[in-house]
């Protein structure tokens, strides 16, 4: 789905499989229904709205199947060598004399503007982070919509409960652990102590293990990480090319294509699943009756985000799979009242006699 801002990876794959003589076999994973959404809401037991776990659930199901239970996976890579765009955006930042922020930021809102698909988020989403002050940087490169796009979907109380607790402060906070640090090393350290953990090695455990399967991280070995975090950052991501010294190491082992192709994450076509194979699930989720009394979302301002979603007018697909995720959790561990229509994974119980499945909700 190069349109979606990721290519095919088989290709790749397979070039490598080939010149290290080891067996490859391809898993192809269909658009997901709603019903997957369910049953990625009761496995990572937490709302989590990554498409990359139903990923790891199906390798780790074919896996399994094929009676392999331990798997070697690639979870850390990015976080430890600086391997996101986000911290090619912050060695920009770095590379760049003061006080050019606004004037960088105003030069890609013209880009974005006249760009389209990823290329015009992207340009977007970096402009966005450009014009602020190091703190908010950091801030904002964790954000794949602004804050405030994700609080005016909440419901009104909702927000005036996070104003007065002050309970989105908590990644200000985080960031001051690292003050005096070069800012492409306070990234890497909020990736180590946060988003690694919380997200990546989180879904990665609880996808595998939904279906008997370990996945061992050997990139986040703790002789690794030392020796990474006493590299320089500009050894690490340069203005051009991610794990810079990562791929210096593998060199010898890997084909040359692999090792300059363009970066591409673990992701879906999200945009796409949104306004086409999931718009129904979505539809009957955010249209239900418990979304609409339950008060933690405001119904109208998301149905907003989904019609200018649809039109083309904003890019609000992965706000929308959030907030469903959100959703159906909450029905599953809140109301305690949904048990999936196909209870496909291996030792699933149910904790709820009463209601049935049906996501449209009550």
């Amino acid at each position: 789905m190069a349109g979606e801002g990721f290519d095919d990876d088989l290709a790749h794959a397979r070039e490598v499989a080939r010149r290290l003589s080891v067996p490859l076999t391809p898993v192809i994973v269909s658009p997901p229904t709603g019903e997957d959404l369910e049953d990625l809401a009761y496995m990572l037991d937490e709302p989590e709205a990554d498409p990359a776990a139903l990923y790891v659930a199906e390798i780790a199901k074919a896996s399994r199947a094929d009676g392999v239970k331990v798997l070697l996976g690639g979870v850390g890579g990015d976080d430890v060598f600086s391997g996101y765009r986000r911290h090619k955006a912050a060695a920009l930042r770095a590379r760049t004399p003061r006080g050019t922020g606004k004037i960088l930021h105003s030069l890609l809102d013209a880009a974005a503007m006249i760009g389209a698909g990823p290329a015009r988020r992207r340009l977007a989403k970096l402009g966005y982070m450009l014009d602020s002050d190091d703190e908010a940087f950091l801030v904002k490169a964790f954000e794949f919509n602004p804050r405030s796009a994700a609080i005016e979907c909440l419901h009104s109380d909702v927000r005036t409960r996070l104003a007065n607790e002050g309970a989105t402060d908590w990644l200000e906070a985080a960031c001051e652990r690292s003050k005096g640090r070069p800012l492409v090393e306070r990234m890497l350290d909020l990736e180590m102590r946060g988003f690694l953990p919380d997200h990546n090695l989180n879904y990665t455990d609880k996808a595998g293990m939904a279906h008997g399967v370990e996945v061992r991280v050997p990139l986040i070995d703790q002789r690794l990480v030392d020796f990474a975090g006493a590299v320089s950052w500009r050894l690490k991501t340069t203005l051009t090319e991610e794990k810079w010294i990562f791929k210096q190491a593998v060199a010898a082992r890997l084909p040359r294509s692999v090792l300059t192709r363009k970066k591409t994450g673990f992701g879906a076509p999200v945009r796409l699943w949104v306004v086409g194979r999931l718009r129904g699930v979505v539809e009957d989720v955010i249209g239900s009756r418990s979304f609409s009394e339950r008060g933690v979302f405001d119904p109208i301002a998301v149905r907003r985000v989904l019609d200018d979603t649809i039109e083309g007018r904003r890019d609000g697909a992965y706000l929308i799979l959030s907030i469903v995720l959100v959703e159906l959790w909450l029905r599953r561990f809140v109301d305690c009242g949904f048990p999936s229509s196909r209870a496909n994974l291996p030792g699933r119980v149910e904790g709820c006699a009463s209601g049935q499945s049906n996501i449209a909700g009550r």
